[in-house]
């Protein structure tokens, strides 16, 4: 597979990039407090609390190991 040259690539990252960084001045605009920061202003649904949770969970297993890795049973 050849690599080539696209700049229209570079536009769609830089337009990514740039709604990312208004997003982010407009939300921090919320946050009053590092405590708000922290729990997110107490605003998250259940839904959306697990599939953090789960995300990260599931993150650190395969990223460490787990309890379910051979290191981790046969040391």
């Amino acid at each position: 597979m050849e690599l080539n040259h696209n700049p229209d690539l570079l536009w769609y990252v830089l337009g990514y990039g740039l709604i990312m960084v208004v997003l982010g001045i407009k939300f921090s605009r919320r946050i009053t407090s590092s405590d708000d920061f922290i729990v997110a202003g107490r605003a998250l649904g259940s839904l959306v609390l697990i599939g953090t949770l789960l995300a990260t969970f599931t993150g650190s297993g395969a990223i460490t190991g787990g309890a379910n890795s051979f290191g981790f049973l046969y040391g």
